[in-house]
């Protein structure tokens, strides 16, 4: 079990120490993200969870390894991104084996490209998160389930004036929120 004020650093030393909650707490704070990614490189969610298992198996064996000034975050990241390479490339072996000559490579600005898409959407539900409770909950029904003013407001129990204004709340929120994002993604490249 976590302790309430556990933070990265006090997980790196459990990590280091061979005290699981050091995993778990990695393993919380980190799996969706790497998931996510993993999935957008190789397409296949299940393949998808193994690399990403394969990471925390890897990161786990080489717990004493770890310095405190290192990035779990990072490196997990690397093992994931070069599990999945790998697969493409026995993947590709495959089907050249299979069918003849065929370009399938994964280049490196894909995988960019890939890194930079899942921290936007990383980002993104972090914002959701951060929005107030009604303005969150309008935007997700409008927004990602398609819902009409009329169909939230009846939900909701509001006027649909009221769903009008805070999903424009909402919006002015999220734009506040991620243009610092949206700048410093775009001085990266």
């Amino acid at each position: 079990m976590l302790k309430p004020n556990f933070n990265t650093e006090d997980a790196l030393q459990a990590l280091i120490q061979g005290r699981e909650e050091g995993l778990h707490f990695f393993f919380e704070n980190y799996y969706s993200y790497l998931n996510f990614f993993a999935q957008k490189l190789l397409h296949d969610p299940l393949l998808a969870e193994e690399m990403v298992s394969d990471a925390f198996i890897k990161l786990w064996e080489k717990r004493e390894e770890l310095s405190m000034e290192g990035s779990i975050k990072s490196l997990l990241s690397t093992i994931v991104r070069n599990n999945c390479i790998n697969q493409l490339r026995k993947a590709k072996r495959m089907r050249i084996g299979e069918r003849g000559l065929e370009n399938t490579e994964t280049t490196e600005q894909s995988v960019l490209h890939t890194i930079v898409e899942t921290e936007t959407v990383k980002e993104i539900i972090h914002t959701l998160d951060r929005l107030p409770p009604k303005c969150r909950q309008v935007f997700t029904l409008f927004f990602l389930h398609g819902k009409r003013y009329k169909e939230i407001a009846q939900e909701l129990k509001l006027s649909p004036h009221t769903v009008r204004n805070q999903k424009q709340r909402a919006i002015r929120l999220i734009k506040k929120m991620i243009t610092p994002l949206c700048l410093l993604l775009m001085h990266s490249f």
